[in-house]
């Protein structure tokens, strides 16, 4: 969760490096990518320092609106583009090849939602199996209906042109997709320090883990101490030195990738490849055939096991093409052309 967290959070200075340039030139002002990002993670920097942030966190309705909104827009303009596209440009109905490997590592991102998992399963009254796969399942749904109004009014819109951030395939003074990039660089302004706080505190409490761990090893004689929920702890003042640090740490190393990697699709790919497959296929995968010896065992069960295999397997090998891309040892074309 530490290592998607920063990819997270690397993704969301990327999106700000599109969305804040485009807003500056709206009022005639040119400002570079870099100083965004910049600026960005310097008016971070006192909101990741305190140690809850429930404030924050009512900013995400706003994220929702931001994104309905943006939907709307993309949908209402698509006519209007397609028209004005040149006619040797056609619709491709479908791409087969190697593309669809980063197609697959992107979904898999795009279907991520492990950070809000414990907070809503606490806030259930009574969280059965049934009620969770019920939640799940409806979100998973609106999900997929925002990626298809999007993706595909997007697509339309642009065509083979569409870049892999499409926001940016609009002018700088279309004032509806201004207010989108103004909802949305809001949106991620506030979504910065709210996945920032969650992700340093992981490392804190694997940090805190691995010292009981080892002292218990060294002195095992020794009582554990009472374990309470974290809403109870109070954090001490080294977690709270080492959370802030980490914090910081952070929002540098994200800086310094956003600003070298200005491709969104191609973080998220990676992102989406490596530790969302761990998260999303491989994890459950594992935990369904140790917990759920019974069910795993039937034909249903083997058919889930086989296909999260797979998919582990197809996911590993993209990001394995991707690494080997970049670093020149093969050229495989994983963007559609």
């Amino acid at each position: 969760m530490f290592f998607y967290g920063m990819g997270t959070m690397t993704a969301y200075l990327i999106l700000e490096g599109d969305f804040l340039p485009a807003l500056f030139a709206w009022i005639g002002v040119s400002v570079p990518r870099t100083f965004c990002i910049f600026l960005v993670a310097i008016v971070a920097i006192p909101l990741v320092l305190p140690e809850k942030l429930s404030v924050l966190r009512h900013v995400t309705p706003i994220s929702t609106l931001a994104l309905i909104f943006t939907a709307i827009c993309t949908l209402i303009q698509a006519p209007g583009r397609a028209e004005s596209l040149p006619e040797d440009l056609t619709v491709n109905l479908a791409v087969f090849g190697w593309p669809l490997l980063k197609c697959l590592t992107i979904t898999l991102f795009a279907y991520i939602c492990h950070t809000n998992v414990v907070p809503v399963a606490n806030e259930l009254i009574d969280p059965t199996p049934k009620r969770c796969f019920k939640v799940s399942f409806r979100v998973a749904v609106l999900q997929l209906g925002f990626y298809i109004l999007i993706g595909v009014s997007g697509y339309l819109s642009f065509l083979s042109t569409t870049h892999q951030n499409y926001i940016t395939n609009y002018s700088h003074d279309d004032v509806l997709i201004n207010l989108c990039r103004l909802a949305l660089a809001l949106s991620l302004m506030c979504s910065i320090p709210i996945n920032t706080n969650p992700t340093a505190r992981a490392a804190v409490h694997f940090i805190s883990s691995m010292k009981e761990v080892s002292a218990a090893q060294n002195e095992p004689l020794l009582d554990q101490r009472e374990r309470l929920p974290s809403s109870l702890r109070c954090e001490s003042r080294s977690e709270k030195i080492l959370r802030i640090s980490i914090s910081l740490i952070l929002l540098v190393v994200t800086l310094t990738i956003a600003i070298l990697v200005p491709g969104i699709a191609d973080v998220v790919s990676l992102l989406g490849g490596s530790l969302g497959t761990l998260l999303l296929v491989t994890c459950p995968c594992i935990i369904f055939v140790k917990v759920m010896k019974k069910e795993s065992s039937r034909l249903t069960g083997r058919v889930i096991v086989w296909t999260l295999s797979i998919f582990t397997v197809i996911a590993m090998f993209a990001v394995c093409l991707m690494i080997t891309n970049a670093v020149g040892l093969t050229h495989i074309p994983l963007a559609a052309q």
